[in-house]
């Protein structure tokens, strides 16, 4: 049986950086006023690109993965493993259904789409995930499901 990884430093702050792409948008439809709230992942699969046997689903090793979204744009992006929290701030642009997220100087990449209180986001670019017990980070992609808090939505 595989145990959770302790959450590795650099694999955390690629994922925050990773995950403030829902913080803008233009031709997607996806606005930064419409995700205005609280996200919370009901799925997250790390895939390994250049062996895609080789895929984690995050949420199952005990990582919880929550954004807060403000209309300005502004998100801050929380990971919890037990114990341990990791938040961060970050800003995004949406051009022609794609984003690209800046966060301390990094750069990642995806698409992202809306419907109603479930957001999805396919990353493509910029994330790293240690998939065995080398302790070692690789690129990878990273394909989540976040659900908006009820009592955070905007009318």
């Amino acid at each position: 049986m595989r145990h959770p990884p302790p959450p590795p430093t650099r694999s955390l702050a690629t994922l925050t950086a990773v995950l403030a792409a829902l913080a803008c948008g233009d031709a997607t439809g996806v606005d930064p006023d419409e995700l205005a709230g609280t996200w919370r992942a009901t799925t997250a699969i790390a895939t390994n690109p250049a062996d895609s046997s080789q895929s984690d689903d995050i949420l199952a090793l005990g990582l919880s993965v929550t954004f807060i979204i403000e209309a300005s744009g502004r998100i801050e992006t929380r990971f919890e493993l037990q114990d341990i929290v990791s938040s961060d701030t970050g800003t995004l642009t949406v051009t022609d259904g794609e984003f690209a997220i800046f966060i301390d100087g990094q750069r990642s990449t995806g698409t992202i789409s809306r419907r109603d209180d479930t957001l999805t986001m396919d990353i493509i670019t910029g994330v790293e995930w240690d998939f065995g017990p080398d302790g070692l980070d690789e690129p990878a992609t990273l394909f989540l499901v976040m659900r908006r808090d009820a009592q955070s939505s905007n009318p």
